[in-house]
């Protein structure tokens, strides 16, 4: 499907996957918005750092990270959550 991302969410041995439109993150080097077509990136998740995505026709969900990682490949971004 054009314009969406499939969002894997893995924490405390638990994963969550839904499609949405974006994601934002936190950062140890600032936030930034991940959408389809994004560059393939690895970065780590700043601590207590808020997660906010838009599930494709559905609500904008907000969470927040302990700390973690985020790695985009494709249209498929993964956080894994402490």
């Amino acid at each position: 499907m054009d314009g969406v991302l499939t969002l894997d969410i893995i924490e405390r041995a638990t994963l969550q996957t839904c499609q949405v439109e974006w994601v934002d993150v936190q950062s140890l080097h600032g936030n930034f918005i991940i959408g389809p077509g994004h560059c393939p990136l690895a970065s780590l998740l700043r601590k207590r750092g808020v997660i906010t995505y838009k599930i494709v026709d559905g609500d904008i969900m907000t969470s927040q990270a302990t700390k973690g990682t985020v790695t985009v490949v494709g249209d498929r971004v993964t956080l894994i959550l402490d």
